[in-house]
């Protein structure tokens, strides 16, 4: 395998799975946020 090809599949698993953690936590805090009353902010 060549080493661009396995730099290119890091970034691009480096992508999704940032992207995927960024989504839940913001799911996550506001579902937090909501089950507190909104008060929080």
């Amino acid at each position: 395998m060549e080493t661009s090809a396995i730099v290119m599949m890091v970034l691009i698993l480096a992508t999704i799975w940032g992207g995927l953690a960024y989504f839940v936590n913001r799911a996550y805090r506001r579902e937090k946020r909501e089950a507190r009353g909104g008060s929080d902010e």
